[in-house]
This record gives C-alpha cells, sequence and structure tokens, in this order.
C-alpha cells in the first residue's frame, strides 16, 4: 500500500450513551469540551460554528438561553475523562480508549476513506480498496518496453530518461531506435533498444568471450562483418581490448556472487550459532532436572529402605559394624554413645531406638557397656496409654552360640523417661551396667567388626 495516501480524519462523531460526555449541539461524543457558564458543554467545532452567528453569545440548547461566550473554558476533566473512555470505530468496529482512536484511524481502520496519492486524481477510496486503485489508476503509467519501471504521466521528463532510445515526433507518437551487438562484427545476432541490448551484454558475457577467443586461435581469420581494413594488428587489439571489458566484467559478476555467497554463508553460520546456543540451553536444562530427579529418587530410595528396615512388632536387631574404631571414638570422646534406627511396637504404636555406650555412662563409665531404651516422640501417641509399661529385654547376641548376654527390665511409670515425650525423645533408661567392656573382645560376640544388640519389647504388659 502506497506509504503517500492521505488519510482524511473525520470530525468526530462517536455514540456514546453517557450524556455528561455528549455535545448538547450535536450529541455525538464531545471533540474538544469546552463548558459554557450554565455548566452544560458543546465541542469547540460546535462553538466556533456558534461563535460565527455571535460572537458574544452562545445559545445553550438544554437551557434554551443564551450565555457569555467569553465565560466558556476548556474542560480539562472531562477532557481526560473521555480519553479513557472505551469507544467503537463506526467505519470498522474496533473497539477500544478514545485516545487511541485518532492511531487507529491512521495506521489500524482499513474502512476508512484515503485519498489517492496520485496527483491529478485525488478520487476518495476504501484503504482496503487503494491497491487495487492503484493499480488501475489512469495517473498511472507503465513503460511499453519493459513492463517494468512506472511512473505518473506527471513525470514524463523521468519516463523519457527510462525509455532512453525513443524519439517523439510532431504528433507525440514514439518510435523505438534498435541497435545492433556490439559484437555483431563476430556475428553476434542481437539486436534490440538500449534496455534490450544491456540486458543482452549481462546475460552473453561468456558466449562473447567465446566467440573473441576462437577468432584469435584461428590460424586463418575470415573477414569480419562491418570491419574496414585496420590491420591484423590494429584488429588484435580492438579484440583484446573487448576481450579485456569481458574478463573485468566477469571478475565483478563472480565477485560479486562470492560475496552474494560468503555472505549467506555467514547468515547460516550465525543462525546455526544460535540455534546451537538455544540446544545449550536447553541441554543444560535437562541437566538440572536430570540431577534434580536423582536426587529426589535418592531421598525416595533412602526412605523406602529406611521403612523396609523399620521393625513394627516390637523386636529390633541393630548391626552395629566397625566396632574396633568406634569402640575407640568412644574412649577418646569423639562419639561417646550410638542411636539405632527408629522401631515400633506396633503399626501404630510407640516408636522407639535403642541407645548403647561401648565406654560405658554413669555408674559403668570405663567397667561396663551401658545399654538403653529411648522412648521417641510418635505420630499416635495421643492414642497410646502413658506411661509405657511393657516389659523389656534387651541382649547382646552370641553369634557363635547361644550364650547371650540378656537383661530384662520393667519401666518405672514415675520416672518421666517412659512418660508420653514432649520434646523429640525422653531421657534413654535402661541398664547402665549391661555388660563389661571386656566382652567385646570376645571372638564369639565380635566377628568381622561386627556385633548386634538386640531389644524385644512384651506387647502384653504381664
Amino acid at each position: 500500500m502506497s506509504g503517500n495516501a492521505v488519510t482524511k480524519s473525520p470530525l468526530v462523531q462517536l455514540k456514546i450513551l453517557d450524556e455528561r460526555l455528549q455535545c448538547i449541539q450535536c450529541h455525538f461524543l464531545l471533540n474538544g469540551p469546552l463548558q459554557l457558564q450554565c455548566g452544560h458543554r458543546l465541542c469547540t467545532p460546535c462553538a466556533v460554528k456558534l461563535k460565527q452567528q455571535s460572537s458574544q453569545t452562545l445559545f445553550c440548547d438544554k437551557c434554551q438561553k443564551y450565555v457569555e461566550s467569553s465565560k466558556t473554558f476548556h474542560d480539562k476533566a472531562i477532557a481526560k475523562e473521555i480519553e479513557c473512555s472505551v469507544i467503537t470505530c463506526p467505519q470498522c468496529g474496533w473497539t477500544g480508549e478514545y485516545r487511541n482512536y485518532q492511531k487507529h484511524l491512521k495506521e489500524g481502520c482499513q474502512l476508512i476513506k484515503v485519498s489517492c496519492p496520485n496527483e491529478g486524481c485525488g478520487e476518495e477510496i476504501i484503504k482496503s480498496q487503494l491497491d487495487e486503485h492503484l493499480q488501475q489508476c489512469y495517473r498511472r503509467q507503465l513503460c511499453q518496453l519493459c513492463k517494468k519501471e512506472s511512473c505518473t504521466c506527471r513525470d514524463q521528463h523521468k519516463m523519457d530518461l527510462h525509455l532512453g532510445t525513443q524519439k517523439r515526433n510532431s504528433f507525440g507518437k514514439k518510435q523505438t531506435l534498435m541497435k545492433d551487438c556490439e559484437f555483431h562484427f563476430l556475428k553476434c545476432c542481437f539486436r534490440g533498444n538500449d534496455v534490450e541490448l544491456e540486458r543482452h551484454m549481462e546475460e552473453s558475457q561468456k558466449d562473447h568471450l567465446l566467440m573473441v577467443r576462437n577468432y584469435l586461435s584461428c590460424k586463418s581469420p575470415q573477414k569480419l562483418n562491418g570491419v574496414t581494413s585496420i590491420g591484423d594488428n590494429g584488429l588484435k587489439l580492438l579484440l583484446y581490448t573487448k576481450l579485456d571489458k569481458i574478463n573485468e566484467k566477469l571478475g565483478r559478476n563472480e565477485n560479486k556472487e562470492n560475496g552474494l555467497q560468503i555472505a549467506e554463508l555467514q547468515g547460516q553460520q550465525k543462525d546455526i550459532t544460535f540455534r546451537l546456543t538455544g540446544v545449550e540451553d536447553l541441554l543444560a536444562t535437562l541437566q538440572a532436572s536430570i540431577n534434580e530427579i536423582n536426587r529426589t529418587y535418592e531421598e525416595v530410595s533412602l526412605t523406602l529402605q529406611t521403612l523396609q528396615a523399620t521393625s513394627y512388632d516390637g523386636h529390633n536387631i541393630w548391626k552395629i559394624p566397625d566396632i574396633t574404631r568406634r569402640r575407640r571414638d568412644a574412649l577418646l570422646g569423639k562419639t561417646v554413645s550410638l542411636y539405632s534406627a527408629p522401631f515400633y511396637t506396633s503399626r501404630f504404636g510407640y516408636r522407639l531406638c535403642l541407645r548403647v555406650y561401648l565406654y560405658g555412662d554413669g555408674s559403668g563409665k570405663g567397667r561396663y557397656i551401658s545399654y538403653f531404651l529411648t522412648i521417641m516422640k510418635g505420630e499416635y501417641d495421643a492414642l497410646l496409654e502413658w506411661p509405657f509399661q511393657h516389659m523389656v529385654t534387651m541382649t547382646l547376641v552370641n553369634q557363635k552360640g547361644n550364650n547371650n548376654i540378656v537383661q530384662s527390665f520393667r519401666p518405672n511409670p514415675t520416672s518421666t523417661s517412659f512418660h508420653c515425650p514432649k520434646s523429640d525423645m525422653n531421657v534413654a533408661s535402661g541398664c547402665p551396667k549391661f555388660a563389661p567392656i571386656s566382652i567385646l573382645d570376645n571372638p564369639e560376640f565380635v566377628v568381622d567388626d561386627v556385633a548386634f544388640f538386640k531389644c524385644d519389647i512384651s506387647v502384653n504388659k504381664s
């Protein structure tokens, strides 16, 4: 579509229901609202028309009386409200705020009328039909030779320069001057006007080059068309000059083609680099997602392993590896006690864990292994009976016989260790002098540097 098309911005005549925003004269949306002395409003264009009748007064249709024109003023508050009002274009049905209406008329509305940009035409056409009109406008003139270049008839000088070889007779008719190819003396038979001849010279460079080379390589050259007797040296000089021109043109064309190819390759390289950057970003995102999935999998696996190893029948066998190292850590005070994994008396029962001091604790410190039971805070404590009163049997397992070390006790109901936990776990309670420390040197109780501690909770209180 022509960028020179003139869009006529029509007088803003938009229907609107709100009477406050209506002109009292034309009853359309206020265009440059003015407030009269009586409080009513009218458009600036309507006020100009009324002032033509009387410059001193304006007639208010609402009040049916005259008011002083000097006391009118621009109503900025209403103008701002109008700017934000939602309106509908009467031409195409576009809906939007009034502040964008003029921009819509200029750039977006295809049903508004515009003027033909061709000088001398001036016909008003619907914008969507402007392209079709410009193709048929009588002010447009196409070149009769190449059918490509065009200009308006008012720019006849431009057309004359384009035609080049055309001459006008006294009646204004055009006659075309035809010319022979520059290589007609080498039997090139092409003939045409300047435009056709220029195109022929560009397209037939290789053919002309071949004609020149064939002639120069010929031992018995034939007489040339249209060439007078200028001597062999003069003829060869003429041909070599033509040859140099052709080679020069071919070189320019090759450089141009190479430049285009290089530009195209560079464009492809940039496109590939951009795509690779996008792929690298995607791979980085996927790798981050995979790492997150792996972490989640490891957490779920650990939780599953813990659940699989958890006992729910009040019996727990605790495997403690690296006994030698752990005894040394206890002696040095690095890790004085160890905790087992939690276990339960039933699926919804008490939550418990075991605690052992390999170098003793309290009254057994330094001489005995101290072995305790710890009541932990559980999910179902509110449904259980307190204090905890079940019989507890604690065992160090003899791995090569039946001579286990066993101690049993019944919880003291007055001890807070067996009351309902108020923190994560109660104070451990059990056997501070469970077994001599030296028992861990016995190969029947420690095999492959591993010891097994066992605890059994009697579910029945008796």
